[in-house]
């Protein structure tokens, strides 16, 4: 089965979300009904010019939000093998690391280490509400969303 992938404005409207558009409730996983489910928004892409890290928003907010309510931290130990497979496919390795670092760039996405083992080299991730909320009004306020 095909799983279900929404571009611009269609099932998006209607999820639960505040005023700028953000998800709010953890009801909403990166799996739904064993489908994954890739969300592009189009405010995402607008401050991000890029498909990847426009989708990577998405599925960090939906990991961090399950993580928040069922182990009480919003971190996501995830690695980059994991998120392509997550993804479809669609995007390689490189576009993923690609992507992370445009959300780095921009504040949207923090990182942390697993300093505790030398010898796991898998990151750590959450995205910053904030800094989403505040690009998301800063593009709405120039006419990109």
């Amino acid at each position: 089965m095909l799983p279900n992938i929404f571009l611009g404005e269609t099932l998006a409207d209607s999820l639960p979300t505040d005023d700028l558009g953000l998800l709010r409730e953890s009801s909403l996983l990166p799996y739904v009904d064993g489908n994954t489910l890739i969300i592009l928004r189009r405010g995402y892409f607008d401050i991000t010019n890029n498909f990847c890290a426009a989708k990577l928003i998405e599925y960090f907010l939906n990991w961090n939000l399950w993580k928040l309510e069922n182990y009480g931290t919003p971190w996501v130990y995830q690695p980059i093998k994991q998120t392509r497979s997550d993804l479809l496919g669609e995007h390689g390795s490189q576009a993923i690391r690609e992507g992370i670092g445009v959300l780095e760039k921009l504040g949207i996405l923090e990182k942390w280490d697993n300093s505790e083992n030398g010898q796991d080299k898998t990151w750590q991730y959450k995205i910053d509400t904030d800094v989403l909320e505040q690009l998301l009004k800063q593009a709405k306020f120039r006419g990109k969303c």
